[in-house]
């Protein structure tokens, strides 16, 4: 551990900052003193310092006290705005095991409206209450004649 303050000067257990992929530095930081403080005498430009609570910066905010310890990480890499989602556009066409699946979450739908009506139809039957179902529209019944 190095040491960027003579030990203490100002407090009796130094703060310390620890940055991933830097190292582990010492500050004797006076009372008082704001992680706002320890990152300007460290020189550390910390990303997202846009985050103000009643006008004030966040890290002018956060008092630290003796023997406390910092951790910086390095800043995540850039996330795309428009997400990675785009790149997996077409990756399964003409895959004929996607059309497998495609095709069993299809017929697992269809068995489950088929058993909602059945219940649904019991229901009734038990009551004494027949409900009209509606007819399938012409764009239902077209997917089930190309289907077969």
């Amino acid at each position: 551990m190095t040491s960027d303050e003579p030990h203490g000067a100002k407090a009796d257990r130094p703060v310390v900052l620890l940055q991933l992929g830097i190292g582990v530095r010492e500050f004797d930081l006076p009372d008082g003193s704001t992680l706002g403080d320890l990152l300007r005498r460290a020189g550390v430009d910390v990303p997202g310092e846009g985050l103000m609570i009643d006008g004030r910066p966040m890290a002018e905010l956060v008092l630290l006290k003796p023997g406390m310890i910092v951790s910086l990480s390095p800043p995540s890499k850039p996330v795309s705005r428009f997400g990675d989602w785009r790149s997996t556009v077409g990756m399964f066409h003409d895959d004929p095991t996607f059309a497998q699946v495609v095709e069993a979450g299809r017929l697992i739908r269809e068995a489950d409206r088929a058993q909602a009506r059945q219940e649904a139809d019991n229901e009734e039957e038990a009551a004494g209450t027949i409900v009209p179902r509606p007819r399938r529209s012409p764009k239902t019944a077209r997917r089930k004649r190309t289907a077969s």
